[in-house]
C-alpha cells in the first residue's frame, strides 16, 4: 500500500513540475500540444480571422425559445456557476454556461472589465469556435472533452493574455452544454479544472435525477435540499485533490534545483491554500452541522485566543467586553467562520497597529455583537455594495467575503448584520442573533 502511494506521489510530483514547465514551453512554442494544433486547424477551415473578433448574437425572438429549451440546465447549473465565480473573488474572471451549440445561457464574473456585451460577454452571444476561435467552452463543445488553453495557445490574438478552461456537460451521453472559465494568465491554476470538472459531474447527476420530471419548481424546498447536498459533495470532494496539490507542491520545493522552480511551487501552494480556504468556507455553508444552544461569547473567546499572537505581532490590541448571559441557537462552525472573517478583515486594515474592540450585549429578544476597529474606514464608493458578491478589498482573504458572512448570519441563523463607518476613524460591524 505504502509503495503504491509512493509511486503515485512521484507521478504527481512530475505532473506538478510539468505544470510550471508547460507554461514556459507554451510561451516558447504555442503550437506544441496536439489539442491546440487541431483547434487552430478547425478555426482556419471555418475562416476565423485571428486578428479580428466577430461576435455573433442571437436575435431576441430566437433567443427566447433557446433559453426556454435549456431552462432546466440553467436553473440546475446556476448555483455551481455562483460557486465557481465566488472562488475567483478578487480576480478578474468570467464564468459562463453554454448550450451544446456554444450560445451563452448564463454568465457570471467581472464582465465589464473584459468589455461586456460589445465583446460577446452576454446571454445570447455565441462562443463556439466558429466565431471566437479556440476558447475553453467552445473547444470543450467541439471536442467533447475538458480542455485548458493557456495564453498564446489561443487562435485569436486578443485572447492571448487570458487562460481559459472548459468542461462539457452531458445528458444521457448527449452533449448539452459546457462550463467555461477565463482568467488572466497570471492567475491560471490547475486546481480550477478539477473544480470545474467536479461541478459539471454534479450537474450531470442532478439532471439525471430529474429526468422525466417537469422541473417547474426547482426553487422548492426539496430542490434546494438536493442542490445543497450536491454542492456539499462537490466541495468536500475538492479537499483531497487540493491537499494533494499542496503536499506535492511542498515536495516540489524540496526537489527543486533552481530558484525559479521553487518560486513556481511556492505560488502553487499559495493558490492551493486560497482555494482550500474557500472550500472550507463553502462547505460550512452548504453542509452545516446541526444547531446547538450555545453562548456566542464562548466561541468568540476561542477565536480571540487563536488570533491573539497574530495581533501581538502586528501591534494590535484585541479586546472583548461581554454583558451577555444568554444562549442562542447556533450553527457553531458557520458562526465561527463568519466572526473570524469579520475580525480578520479588521486586522488586515490595521497594518500599522491599532485597536479592535468586540462587545457582546444581552437584549430582550436578541444578542447583539459589535466588532469595532480604529482603521481607515470603508471607502464611500463601495458602502452600498459591501455585502454583494465580488466586492473585494484585497486578494489575500479567505474567500468567504462579506457576502458569505451575511449569508451565514442572515440566511443560516435568521439574524441581521450591518455596519457604520467613518473615514479616518474606523468601522463597526453589528451582528444581531435572535433568541428562541
Amino acid at each position: 500500500m505504502l509503495a503504491a502511494e509512493s509511486v503515485a506521489g512521484l507521478e504527481n510530483i512530475n505532473i506538478m513540475r510539468g505544470w510550471s514547465r508547460l507554461k514556459e514551453a507554451i510561451n516558447r512554442q504555442p503550437g506544441m500540444r496536439p489539442v491546440t494544433v487541431e483547434s487552430w486547424n478547425r478555426c482556419r477551415k471555418m475562416g476565423v480571422d485571428p486578428l479580428k473578433l466577430k461576435p455573433m448574437f442571437l436575435p431576441k425572438e430566437r433567443l427566447k425559445p433557446v433559453l426556454k429549451d435549456k431552462d432546466y440546465l440553467i436553473k440546475i447549473a446556476r448555483p455551481y456557476l455562483d460557486f465557481l465565480s465566488l472562488n475567483l473573488t478578487g480576480i478578474p474572471h468570467v464564468v459562463m454556461l453554454l448550450n451544446g451549440d456554444g450560445w451563452v445561457m448564463d454568465i457570471q464574473g467581472t464582465i465589464a472589465e473584459y468589455g461586456g456585451e460589445e465583446l460577446g460577454l452576454c446571454v445570447g452571444a455565441c462562443w463556439g469556435e466558429r466565431y471566437m476561435g479556440n476558447t475553453g467552452g467552445g473547444t470543450a463543445i467541439s471536442t467533447g472533452r475538458p480542455v485548458f488553453i493557456y495564453g498564446k495557445e489561443h487562435f485569436l490574438e486578443m485572447f492571448k493574455p487570458l487562460s481559459c478552461l472548459g468542461v462539457p456537460i452531458f445528458k444521457e451521453n448527449k452533449l448539452i452544454g459546457a462550463i467555461s472559465i477565463s482568467v488572466p494568465n497570471e492567475y491560471a491554476h490547475p486546481g480550477r479544472l478539477i473544480m470545474a470538472t467536479s461541478c459539471a459531474e454534479a450537474i450531470e447527476k442532478e439532471i439525471s435525477k430529474k429526468t422525466g420530471e417537469d422541473n417547474r419548481d426547482t426553487k422548492s424546498t426539496g430542490g434546494m435540499i438536493v442542490t445543497s447536498e450536491l454542492m456539499a459533495t462537490v466541495i468536500h470532494d475538492l479537499k483531497n485533490p487540493l491537499a494533494s496539490i499542496r503536499g506535492l507542491g511542498q515536495l516540489g520545493i524540496l526537489a527543486s534545483t533552481t530558484e525559479k522552480e521553487r518560486s513556481y511551487f511556492e505560488r502553487i501552494i499559495k493558490q492551493a491554500d486560497k482555494l482550500n480556504n474557500s472550500v472550507v468556507d463553502l462547505l460550512s455553508i452548504f453542509k452545516p452541522e446541526k444547531p446547538t444552544m450555545a453562548k456566542p461569547d464562548d466561541i468568540i473567546e476561542g477565536i480571540i485566543e487563536e488570533m491573539g499572537p497574530n495581533c501581538d505581532i502586528n501591534n494590535i490590541e484585541l479586546i472583548l467586553e461581554t454583558k451577555n448571559n444568554s444562549k442562542v441557537n447556533l450553527y457553531t462552525k458557520v458562526f465561527r467562520r463568519a466572526i473570524e472573517n469579520l475580525i480578520k478583515n479588521a486586522i488586515q486594515v490595521l497594518r500599522g497597529g491599532g485597536k479592535i474592540k468586540i462587545n457582546i450585549s444581552d437584549g430582550e429578544e436578541q444578542v447583539l455583537i459589535s466588532i469595532k476597529d480604529n482603521g481607515p474606514g470603508i471607502p464611500t464608493q463601495i458602502k452600498g455594495t459591501l455585502f454583494e458578491p465580488f466586492v473585494c478589498h484585497g486578494r489575500d482573504g479567505t474567500g468567504l467575503g462579506l457576502f458569505m458572512v451575511q449569508h451565514a448570519i442572515t440566511d443560516v441563523h435568521g439574524g441581521r448584520i450591518w455596519f457604520k463607518s467613518q473615514a479616518g476613524k474606523g468601522t463597526t460591524f453589528y451582528v444581531s442573533l435572535p433568541k428562541l
